[in-house]
């Protein structure tokens, strides 16, 4: 499939897999968007680089969890791109602690960013996808929506609750030219991972075939 000048918008840009993801589709031509609610000096350098190497790449900040800050930056990158193609819901955050641990505001807000976030993304975006009888949404989900990881309770009911949102959206949309999926992606080298605690830590990669972490390859090696 040709991609050339399509336009991809990647929440969570600011992490280790935005970046993967962005590099990914700028090696296709696609122009990228990352929107991003933290570490805006990672997301300038991903920018910077894109752009030293020939590739269309800006950025939007926004709260997922927002939907007036959704509106907002959608709104401007429309303006900007007059067009959104792909939207890849990677905006995510995660908090270790046990059932009977674990805040209220936590759970709240894992799952106001995992899940919340992505629909309001995924709304912000499908009336301009269905006009142009195309567009594709790619949901990250993660094997712990499958799995029963003690400390992630949060983390894995809004991952599962996204691959629930995925199935409904895709039967929805389809007739209009848009697929809606999701990947429920292993255990990377970075991002969120480097918040488990190290005993878990290493149970997760003593269970992995590869007894290691999968690794990105556009991240600069130690």
């Amino acid at each position: 499939m040709n991609l050339s000048n399509k336009v991809a918008v990647i929440t969570g840009g600011s992490g280790g897999l935005g970046r993967e993801l962005a590099f990914s589709f700028l090696r296709d031509k696609v122009k990228v968007i990352l929107l991003y609610h933290s570490n805006p000096d990672k997301v300038k350098d991903i920018v910077q680089e894109a752009e030293s190497k020939g590739g269309v790449c800006r950025a939007f900040s926004l709260d997922v969890s927002n939907p007036g800050s959704v509106t907002q930056a959608f709104q401007e990158i429309l303006t900007t791109m007059d067009r959104i193609d792909i939207l890849v819901n990677g905006a995510g955050v995660t908090y270790n602690a046990m059932s009977w641990t674990l805040p209220d505001v936590n759970w709240i807000s894992t799952l106001n960013t995992n899940l919340t976030g992505a629909f309001y993304c995924s709304k912000a975006v499908l009336p301009g996808m269905r006009s142009q009888k195309w567009g594709r949404i790619i949901n990250l989900s993660s094997v712990v929506a499958h799995t029963g990881v003690p400390g992630t309770a949060a983390y894995a009911a809004s991952k599962a609750g996204l691959e629930g949102m995925t199935r409904c959206m895709a039967v929805e949309v389809v007739s209009k030219g848009i697929t809606v999926n999701a990947l429920a992606l292993g255990y990377f080298e970075a991002g969120i991972i480097a918040q488990v605690p190290e005993p878990e830590l290493t149970k997760i990669t003593q269970a992995i075939p590869l007894k290691r972490l999968g690794l990105f390859r556009n991240l600069p090696r130690s």
